[in-house]
């Protein structure tokens, strides 16, 4: 594709948690040179450890590396601390008041949360135009109707409340979409990236109960009754646990405005970070999931 200015390409996979409650989607966006160093480097050490496709539902197994897991964290949360990349994590939840509705359209719901994922991203990016390349294993139109809605949409416009808008320059535009293209995740090494973060945030708000009681443990501050509900941790919630703990370190070391302990899942305060982890709250009464015609 001939360049183009402010241009950007957007990957995207999304991950449900084990009782459908928690959806996330995860998006890894950037300029086009760049994610391809990005996909070489990332398919480099796969085929350094002979691993085709990294699953976040396969992490524990015994035949994945530890250390290609935390060479994948590694390369993706310096990229964006370096302005590289972007990443961002919407997860919503099914129990909460937006979703409280009789005769819910799922699909639907989803196709808005992917909407406001690619809104938040062109706007970050001031991104005139873009290309989007979800996961092929999902329903196609799932992501090409939002990508259409964000062709009408005006980003960044002047307020509302302003009164005389000839005193301000309007610096609003219409993100263009010049391509949507499902992509295989054995072959890009980018959207299985995009399954780790988008399954470990939906993770961190699965099991906050547990997470808190593993971190207060890790630290000494141990109970003297282990809640009866929270049971011994699995393998592979271990490893998760790890995960969450290690993404929660470096954003402490490299001073990132992602806290653990404000709202007990992984939370990124401000949006304009370039790794976002942002769970979805209704906007308002108003604000309900769609329902089925």
């Amino acid at each position: 594709m001939k360049a183009i200015e402010n241009f950007i390409e957007i990957f995207m996979d999304e991950s449900e948690s084990e009782d459908k409650r928690f959806t996330s989607i995860c998006s890894i966006s950037g300029n086009p040179t760049t994610l391809l160093a990005k996909e070489n480097e990332l398919r480099k050490q796969l085929n350094r450890f002979q691993i085709s496709e990294l699953k976040f539902s396969e992490l524990h197994r015994r035949n994945v590396p530890k250390e290609l897991i935390y060479t994948f964290l590694d390369i993706a949360i310096l990229s964006s601390i370096n302005g590289e990349i972007r990443i961002d994590v919407l997860t919503f939840d099914k129990h909460d008041s937006r979703h409280n509705v009789r005769g819910r359209d799922d699909e639907e719901n989803l196709k808005r949360m992917i909407y406001h994922l690619l809104r938040n991203v062109c706007y970050n990016w001031k991104a005139k135009s873009f290309a989007f390349y979800p996961d092929q294993h999902t329903n196609f139109s799932r992501f090409l109707e939002p990508s259409k809605y964000i062709e009408l949409t005006k980003l960044n416009p002047l307020s509302k409340k302003i009164k005389d808008k000839s005193l301000f320059r309007d610096e609003s535009w219409f993100p263009k979409v010049e391509k949507v293209e499902m992509k295989d995740s054995k072959a890009v090494a980018i959207i299985q990236l995009c399954d780790i973060f988008a399954g470990i945030h939906r993770f961190s708000l699965s099991r906050m109960e547990k997470l808190k009681y593993i971190k207060n443990c890790r630290l000494g501050q141990m109970p003297m009754f282990q809640p009866q509900e929270i049971k011994e941790e699995s393998s592979s919630e271990k490893l998760r646990f790890d995960i969450i703990f290690y993404i929660k370190e470096q954003a402490e070391k490299h001073k990132l405005p992602i806290s653990l302990e404000s709202k007990g899942y992984l939370c990124t305060h401000d949006p304009k970070c370039n790794l976002n982890f942002w769970f979805y709250s209704p906007q308002s009464e108003k604000d309900k999931a769609p329902t089925r015609r």
